[in-house]
């Protein structure tokens, strides 16, 4: 079908723009956001990520803490858009293990 998530997000945001693409439910509260709006917000979020990564090795990587929201999700799709690597970090860990996973990463 697609090669990869990227894919999948162009062709649902041109044949389906307005139908939604991620639904989540939180104490009671529903936040949504359809296929138009995750691929522009995607596209903003690389574009403000690309001057914060290096080219060093053969691909960038980024560390960050994730709090399995959406925001992860674009983030996600935003390193597939530049061809990084992210490296989601669990909030819950404590400050030196998550200092040891970021140092561990080599990335930003």
């Amino acid at each position: 079908m697609f090669a990869n998530l990227l894919e999948s997000l162009v062709h649902h945001a041109r044949s389906r723009p307005l139908a939604t693409a991620i639904k989540v439910e939180r104490d009671g509260d529903v936040a949504a956001i359809n296929w138009q709006t995750l691929a522009s917000v995607v596209g903003s979020v690389a574009n403000e990520l690309r001057p914060l990564l290096t080219q060093e090795q053969s691909q960038s990587r980024f560390a960050y803490l994730s709090r399995n929201r959406i925001a992860d999700i674009v983030l996600a799709l935003a390193s597939n858009v530049l061809g990084s690597i992210e490296i989601p970090i669990d909030h819950r860990l404590g400050e030196s293990s998550i200092n040891k996973i970021r140092r561990r990463a080599g990335g930003r």
